[in-house]
């Protein structure tokens, strides 16, 4: 079985990996749009006590700012939300797709290197381990996989409660500074002391998020410590439903990708035969290169002066007629 593993690794490089990032990207993007069409009424709704049943108590002095604003508070709030949700998620699809893809290399190279059978005796390579242990490889990667679904979750979720209290505070005291006499105003001097009020005897600052980023600054402004004060505690939890619907969207998404795709007997076969053959879109050279330096082993050696022909040549092409031989006969 040993030259069955370098072809297995080909395969899962160049043509299960882009399924696997496709699928990946594909439901992080939901997620995130979903955070970007709800977030900012959500927080809004939180700020000014629409949200009675959590307790905000309908804060009169943010209800009022809220309200003096007018109309482009939304339209600021969203753009300051969205930036931030883009940046807590950037990298996070090759973290997960990476993390996936090595869990299920060790999986199919084990089962591939401990599979009993062998060449068989037609000289082909049996892969009747594809077939009979899919189910394992499938739950044994899958079980290796959810503590990293989880680890991409909560740091979204440390990004995101960490900047988004700061970006939201900025955002409203820019809006006030422009529209409403900025700290000296009115407005500005009731949030004040608001702030003051809800500040009273704490003296500790925000604990960074579990991932060890700095919090991002959310000014000395009263409006922007009010914003840090009641967002602060809140974030974390309006974003509890997103993210466990992520990771339940996201294990179900890679299971039936690892199914239909990763360990797949038929595609398995039918790809790597494509690539075999060249009729493989991407990669044929290079995995039909690399696997006939597997098969050569010790074998490879000096031209001959005779024939200008490698000597180990002949026992390759024999070697991977067999192996298209055993691919064909399914």
């Amino acid at each position: 079985m040993n030259n069955v593993t370098p072809l297995l690794m080909s395969f899962l490089d160049q043509q299960a990996r882009p399924h696997v990032q496709g699928k990946v990207t594909e439901q992080l993007n939901t997620t995130k749009g979903d955070l970007k069409n709800d977030l900012p009424n959500t927080i809004l709704n939180y700020l000014s006590g629409k949200d009675s049943h959590d307790g905000a108590g309908g804060n009169p002095m943010i209800s009022e700012l809220v309200s003096t604003l007018g109309p482009n508070v939304l339209k600021s709030v969203s753009s300051v939300t969205n930036s931030t949700v883009d940046t807590a998620s950037e990298g996070m699809d090759t973290l997960l797709t990476n993390g996936i893809m090595n869990i299920a290399k060790s999986v199919l190279a084990q089962r591939a290197t401990n599979a009993d059978g062998g060449p068989a005796e037609t000289g082909g390579i049996n892969f009747d381990f594809l077939r009979s242990g899919r189910e394992g490889m499938v739950n044994t990667t899958m079980s290796a996989s959810e503590p990293v679904i989880k680890q991409v979750s909560e740091n979204m979720s440390a990004k995101l409660s960490s900047a988004i209290p700061g970006a939201i505070g900025n955002a409203l005291q820019s809006m006030m500074n422009q529209q409403a006499g900025g700290a000296g105003g009115a407005m500005g001097m009731t949030a004040g002391l608001m702030s003051s009020f809800m500040n009273h005897g704490n003296t500790t600052t925000p604990a960074n998020p579990a991932d060890g980023a700095a919090t991002v600054a959310g000014g000395n402004e009263p409006i922007q410590q009010l914003c840090q004060s009641m967002l602060g505690p809140k974030i974390a939890t309006l974003l509890k439903p997103y993210l466990a619907n992520f990771e339940t969207q996201m294990t179900q998404t890679l299971e039936n990708e690892l199914r239909e795709k990763v360990f797949s007997s038929d595609y398995i076969k039918l790809t790597v035969m494509g690539m075999l053959t060249g009729s493989g879109k991407d990669g044929a050279g290079n995995v039909l290169g690399g696997v006939m330096n597997a098969m050569m082993g010790n074998h490879s050696g000096a031209n001959n002066a005779n024939d200008g022909q490698q000597s180990g040549q002949p026992s390759t092409l024999n070697a991977l007629g067999s192996l298209a031989s055993s691919f064909m006969k399914k």
